[in-house]
């Protein structure tokens, strides 16, 4: 149990540095990607990357567990699309604390759906929101308040929203499956918006955006968002 307990640990470590080093690969992406593009590709790849593991475990979704895939992914693709919009307009290292306060958000929302946390919840999620600040910071959090950060505060909303769908739709379910389904929804979702938008991609720009894509789409979604 305890090796478990440390493997989980370990395990979270590396997801956590993962999206924070994502947050860099997606402010470079920009210079040669439409954000809505971007979004699409990313989450077409981490989706499936997991075809193969769901189709060698061969088990049959049920219907609570596709709603559920899809409610998490709406409010998932809400949050990638503004954070990504958002990018153009703010630094990575103040997108990652923002983005982070959905921590403190999410016992917030908690309060009003009458889902109350207890006090190490509270005091654990101020502490990160403190020690996110201090990884993040940089000269360029003199100067909060642009369209960049208004667009992250709304991102770390969505996403709080969504970590209480995976609480409420998670618990017996087939993990690989419901972050599938999730992820298909971020790309459909994205890719509607971006040929609604008139966003386009060329082979030059996939080319140009090709590392990106693959750290965020393979290592971020693919693997560190299913761990």
């Amino acid at each position: 149990m305890k090796n478990l307990n440390r493997l989980a640990i370990i395990l979270l470590f590396i997801t956590a540095a993962t999206w924070g080093l994502s947050y860099s690969a997606q402010a470079k992406a920009m210079d040669t990607m439409s954000p809505l593009m971007f979004v699409f590709l990313r989450y077409l790849l981490g989706s499936l990357m997991l075809v193969p593991a769901i189709l060698f475990f061969r088990k049959r979704p049920d219907k609570k567990l596709l709603s559920g895939g899809v409610i998490c992914g709406i409010c998932l693709a809400g949050g990638e699309i503004l954070q990504q919009f958002g990018l153009l307009y703010t630094s990575a290292g103040k997108a990652g604390f923002l983005t982070a306060l959905y921590v403190i958000m999410i016992p917030v929302i908690g309060v009003f759906i009458h889902k109350k946390s207890t006090w190490p919840i509270w005091c654990a999620s101020l502490l990160s929101i403190l020690g996110t600040y201090l990884l993040c910071s940089d000269d360029s959090f003199g100067s909060i308040g642009n369209l960049g950060d208004a667009l992250m505060l709304i991102c770390a909303l969505f996403f709080a929203f969504q970590f209480i769908a995976i609480a409420k739709f998670a618990p017996g379910a087939d993990a690989l499956q419901l972050s599938a389904v999730q992820f298909a929804t971020v790309a459909v979702v994205s890719g509607i918006a971006a040929l609604i938008a008139g966003e386009t991609c060329t082979v030059t720009n996939i080319a140009q955006t090709v590392w990106p894509l693959l750290f965020c789409g393979m290592i971020a979604i693919g693997i560190a968002c299913t761990i």
